[in-house]
């Protein structure tokens, strides 16, 4: 059996310093930033997250990545 280990990661707005995004992901969770990231500048999604990371971005801001609860302090 190949199990696939995810790890659990915060998007936190830099703005307010307060978790916006709660994600699991198999991939390198940069990599996972990057697709969010990717989304909201296509217009690919219109889910809540990349709305607002869609007015980060318009702000020239980018949310902060954590990944949990490791790096979460």
């Amino acid at each position: 059996m190949n199990c696939k280990i995810s790890q659990i990661y915060i998007l936190i707005d830099p703005i307010t310093n307060l978790i916006r995004y709660v994600g699991q992901t198999s991939q390198i969770p940069k990599h996972r930033l990057r697709f969010h990231i990717f989304a909201a500048k296509s217009g690919y999604s219109k889910c809540y997250t990349a709305n607002w990371i869609r007015q980060l971005l318009k702000e020239g801001l980018k949310p902060t990545l954590s990944k949990f609860p490791d790096e979460y302090k």
